[in-house]
């Protein structure tokens, strides 16, 4: 498909007792996917991981894998497979020639206060985990070689379920932490610098209802950041189901871009994007 939707090719569909199930990922030459396939009883479902042959159109099953089983990306010539099992997660290389697994790093995870939280990146992995008092300690892991680095941060660590981190965006990651058992609805948000662990506050922030948002880096442009400052409303054509056109009001991100500086400083010096871009 071209960047304005024009020349789209079907390149795959799903048949009956199949579906869709979590990311997609690809190298270029070929599109990887999950899909969730009913068996012949109630109840009884598992995920084959897919090839879709780009130039020829062909599509073949790879490995299949258990329910609980998700696709979370492609680099290196492997596909990173999570596993969720009964007390731990198992994160899997696949090879996408032949379709063997190789295991490469595996832990508890419960889902209480104790448990971890993963995020990966391309073929490396930071590990959230307790740390010292209520901090965050971070482990980075190299899936490949399997060395590890670890830091001790000033984020504090309230368990698995409270903690969200973004993409990492030109070696910073944005870390979002809520203390659930206290039922605090508000995110506190930091940066962390990932050569070195160092971790910092972010002080901007919009509201949502009743919920204040802080601004995440969605991507880097230079020496600035592509951030999400708040949400807008914008008048829109729709058409409805008898053919006719009529005007409504939407929601939509209000994004703008800020220099980095003045994003870690808390400066809320907005360049907001043109509206052609249909993003200011």
């Amino acid at each position: 498909m071209s960047p304005d939707g024009s020349n789209r090719r079907q390149v795959w569909t799903a048949a009956p007792g199949e579906n869709l199930t979590g990311a997609v990922a690809g190298d270029g030459q070929a599109l990887y996917l999950t899909v969730r396939v009913l068996g012949r009883q109630m109840g009884d479902t598992c995920r084959e991981l897919r090839c879709i042959e780009l130039a020829a159109g062909h599509v073949r099953t790879l490995i299949t894998l258990p329910d609980t089983a998700w696709l979370m990306g492609a680099g290196a010539g492997k596909l990173l497979v999570l596993c969720h099992g009964d007390g731990t997660d198992t994160w899997l290389s696949c090879n996408p020639t032949d379709g063997t697994a190789a295991e490469l790093y595996q832990y508890a995870n419960d889902y209480g206060p104790a448990a971890p939280t993963a995020v990966p990146d391309g073929y490396t992995l930071w590990l959230f985990a307790p740390g010292k008092g209520n901090s965050c300690h971070l482990i980075h892991r190299d899936l490949i070689t399997g060395q590890e680095t670890e830091f001790q941060t000033d984020i504090p660590y309230y368990g698995g379920n409270s903690l969200i981190a973004g993409t990492p965006c030109n070696g910073e990651l944005f870390v979002t932490v809520q203390d659930i058992a206290r039922h605090r609805t508000d995110w506190q948000a930091y940066l962390i610098h990932l050569a070195d662990g160092t971790a910092r506050p972010v002080r901007l922030s919009f509201r949502q209802g009743n919920i204040t948002v802080p601004c995440e880096p969605l991507a880097s442009v230079g020496s600035r950041f592509l951030v999400q400052r708040g949400i807008r409303s914008r008048e829109t054509m729709l058409t409805g189901q008898d053919g006719t056109h009529y005007a409504t009001t939407v929601e939509i991100p209000d994004l703008a871009l800020i220099e980095q500086q003045d994003y870690l400083d808390g400066a809320p010096n907005w360049l907001p994007l043109e509206e052609e871009t249909g993003a200011s």
